[in-house]
């Protein structure tokens, strides 16, 4: 947060304080992180003298960090007399909205004549393919531990884990709740890359953008490939669409956003976002 109040001029950068108090009047030690009940210089954030054109007054102000909870009172004080200037309390208007959200994310349904295709793009190495439960993917979503599928090689041959060409395309019959791609310590993305995977038992194609320089990092990533936009919000105890809340509204009249382009992996390190 940040400190200020305008004052008499060239006092300098020590003449003024700010200081909290909780509501028995104890005051905050900024650097041990703890309420007590003696003031000491520790309570004091000193308010830095701002000059301006005005030839009576000057800016004085300082960034500091609030303790947790509150409001709590913010005193300013004039050191050489310990009179308090101005006070007010630390409560901000509300000016974002907190949002929870999930992605929608790809099932997977196993068949021996499903078919991932390299669609556009280039990138060394290998795309290595796993399916895993949802439990799994929700305790780590970095290695969710899955069952291996495919890997996609540059040409767009598909392998199996000893790198060795599926016979007619076919894969092992395996279902899960998840779908996502490792990168080995091989991959490297030359050019942004379009995977599609056609999936027989449903007759549907899904596509998994990878982007440019995409590659590999020391601790095993996993990334998730949603549906179009795929958000979904948690809104009056409901899991809705974000493109019907009003916020997902507004961003869809943003006009240089290709909605239907969207369909990029994303890689899960939160499911709250403040917007």
């Amino acid at each position: 947060m940040l400190f200020y109040i305008r004052y008499t001029q060239g006092l300098g950068d020590a003449a003024i304080y700010t200081r909290l108090r909780n509501a028995t009047g104890e005051f905050w030690d900024f650097t041990n992180e703890v309420w007590v009940a003696v003031e000491t210089t520790d309570c004091r954030t000193y308010l830095l003298e701002r000059d301006d054109l005005d030839s009576t007054d000057s800016l004085y102000s300082a960034p500091a960090t609030l303790p947790a909870g509150g409001p709590w009172v913010e005193e300013v004080i004039l050191l050489s007399t310990a009179r308090v200037l101005g006070y007010d309390d630390t409560s901000v208007p509300i000016e974002s909205t907190q949002i929870t959200l999930r992605q929608m994310l790809f099932g997977y349904i196993g068949d021996a004549s499903n078919v991932f295709s390299k669609v556009c793009g280039s990138f060394v190495g290998t795309i290595d393919f796993y399916t895993c439960s949802y439990t799994a993917f929700a305790d780590d979503m970095e290695d969710p531990g899955g069952t291996f599928i495919c890997k996609l090689n540059s040409s767009g041959v598909m392998l199996d884990e000893t790198d060795t060409a599926y016979a007619d395309d076919s894969l092992p019959v395996v279902d899960g709740d998840v779908l996502y791609f490792t990168l080995p310590s091989t991959f490297s993305c030359l050019t942004a890359t379009v995977v599609n995977l056609y999936n027989a038992a449903n007759t549907g194609s899904i596509r998994i953008y990878v982007a440019k320089d995409l590659g590999y990092v020391a601790v095993i990533t996993a990334y998730y490939p949603t549906t179009e936009s795929g958000l979904l919000v948690y809104e009056n105890s409901q899991l809705i669409s974000l493109g019907e809340t009003a916020y997902g509204k507004a961003i869809g009249m943003i006009p240089n956003i290709n909605w239907t382009n969207i369909s990029q992996p994303v890689q899960l390190t939160t499911t709250t976002v403040v917007v």
